[in-house]
């Protein structure tokens, strides 16, 4: 977490996977702990309760910022450009949520390309090696235990 908005420099596999599986515990974690503090408070769980919907939003969205900035380092890593790290957010995701468009048909078939789209993005950066020796984002990860 010490590169928690460093969105410079380079970042090697073993780091971005482990910050992507400690990301996803601590989501899930998160979200149970939200739901039976709901249910201890409220006396009965509802997803669509505005309290567990702005709670968990919040907590997402301060979770998704070194994932951000990792997958940003990653794409250095193997000398693209971070802005390709767009490809891997869901805009049409959040534009479904503030027009409130229903999702079928068409539309259900975006958001879920655009959730493949991220999802391909992120096992090719988890097995693609980076660029040997130094590239116009800096020199390469040290390697420890030839793991990057």
């Amino acid at each position: 977490m010490k590169k928690y908005f460093t969105f410079k420099g380079r970042a090697g596999r073993k780091e971005y996977i482990l910050l992507n599986i400690c990301t996803g515990l601590v989501a899930i974690v998160v979200t149970v702990v939200t739901i039976v503090v709901i249910i201890y408070i409220e006396g009965k769980f509802d997803k669509n309760s505005p309290f567990f919907i702005t709670l968990l939003s919040a907590i997402m969205i301060i979770l998704s910022i070194p994932c951000i900035a990792a997958t940003v380092r990653r794409l250095h890593d193997i000398d693209y450009s971070g802005w390709w790290a767009l490809l891997q957010w869901s805009y049409i995701g959040i534009i479904t949520l503030i027009f409130n468009i229903d999702q079928s048909g068409w539309w259900y078939f975006l958001t879920e390309a655009e959730y493949y789209i991220g999802l391909a993005m992120t096992l090719i950066l988890s097995f693609k090696k980076g660029t040997p020796g130094a590239n116009r984002y800096g020199e390469p990860v040290v390697k420890k235990n030839n793991s990057n």
